[in-house]
């Protein structure tokens, strides 16, 4: 009985390192990671937008592959009963 105790304990105080542990561990994450300055980076460089005119390409859509391409057909309505108005009430079981 006593050493039943007394193993409790000591799973306890290693289940307390651990847990102490952890929570270090996410206090560094969250200081170095999420607290972080975003201008601290470093060799970031500033990103340059080119100004070119940008031409597309048309002559891709002539291909006779894609000409030969038929788009789907309308899906008809559903015909038949729908169910009950509320699938989510229990059935009546009757005596």
């Amino acid at each position: 009985m006593a050493v039943d105790f007394i193993e409790k304990k000591r799973k306890q105080k290693y289940l307390t390192y651990v847990v102490f542990g952890i929570a270090i561990i996410t206090g560094l994450i969250l200081w170095f990671g999420y607290f972080k300055e975003p201008g601290e980076e470093a060799g970031s460089e500033p990103v340059s937008i080119s100004t070119r005119d940008v031409k597309i390409d048309y002559q891709v859509l002539e291909n006779p592959f894609l000409k030969s391409l038929t788009p789907f057909e309308k899906t008809p309505e559903y015909e038949g009963d729908l169910g009950r108005i509320d699938p989510f009430l229990r059935p009546v079981l009757s005596p």
